[in-house]
């Protein structure tokens, strides 16, 4: 019997995605590893982590702790969250603290995963990406290789697209330089804000990557989509200029109707 392991975090784009991987994959899913959204366990990883906070701006800052912590509290109390979904579905779920963490790899080296399924923003070591027999797997909110890196959705957004990608992508140690197998796109709407354009984008890049997991199950990891045209572009940490120009465009990050529908 083929073994998934799913890899992923407590923000809403994670849930999202992972809830999706369950629903679709509970009979090839060994386990799910929920992993801190922000690192705690490793010196390089937590230096890392509060060299980023001081380049970002604090609406993006605030951003976050809406799409972390706020959601997580509304998943609980609409009884959303990985947990309860894995629960139903008869998924093992287990809590690490960072990819670098001994028990993780230890854990991780004994059910030796055919398939492994990264739907966090979590980076993963090289020695994690080599374990699984098959491929390491990943679910970028974005094509690339035009929108490598985070906060696509604002990106996207800032670079007014009428269509919005997710990919899926073979991981490399490299971030986002692993070659896209598929992609879906979807229309972004006039009125959307930001956050609409995450979810979305988040709830089309779960359903392409169960469809695309299974797939490599039966019949291997696809041929690279090939795009000779297509230029690499990271942009970074978005900063205060960033959502000043948004303002100017007219687009909002995130409304109060997007608590109650979007989050």
């Amino acid at each position: 019997m083929s073994k998934i392991v799913v890899i992923t975090a407590e923000n809403m784009a994670s849930r999202l995605i992972t809830e999706s991987l369950i629903e679709s994959l509970s009979d090839e899913i060994s386990c799910v590893f929920i992993l801190s959204n922000v690192p705690t366990s490793n010196k390089k990883e937590v230096k890392r982590f509060l060299r980023l906070l001081r380049k970002v701006s604090w609406h993006f800052l605030a951003y976050k702790f809406v799409e972390i912590n706020i959601h997580n509290l509304m998943a609980r109390l609409r009884g959303r969250t990985i947990e309860k979904t894995a629960r139903k579905y008869g998924v093992p779920i287990k809590k690490y603290a960072s990819p670098c963490d001994v028990e993780f790899f230890d854990e991780l080296g004994r059910i030796q995963p055919d398939l492994l399924l990264s739907s966090g923003p979590v980076i993963l070591p090289s020695e994690v990406l080599d374990i699984p027999t098959i491929a390491t797997l990943n679910c970028h909110g974005g094509r690339l290789p035009e929108y490598q890196g985070v906060a696509n959705y604002l990106w996207m957004m800032l670079d007014g697209v009428s269509v919005a990608h997710s990919s899926v992508q073979v991981m490399e140690a490299v971030i986002d330089a692993g070659p896209v197998i598929a992609e879906t796109a979807i229309s972004v709407g006039g009125d959307w804000s930001v956050h609409r354009l995450n979810y979305e984008v988040s709830v089309a890049g779960g359903k392409l990557y169960g469809d695309v997991a299974r797939q490599v199950l039966m019949e291997g990891v696809p041929e690279k989509i090939q795009r000779p045209n297509a230029k690499p572009s990271y942009k970074g940490l978005p900063s205060s200029v960033d959502f000043a120009r948004l303002r100017q465009f007219g687009k909002r990050l995130i409304t109060f109707g997007d608590i109650v529908k979007y989050l």
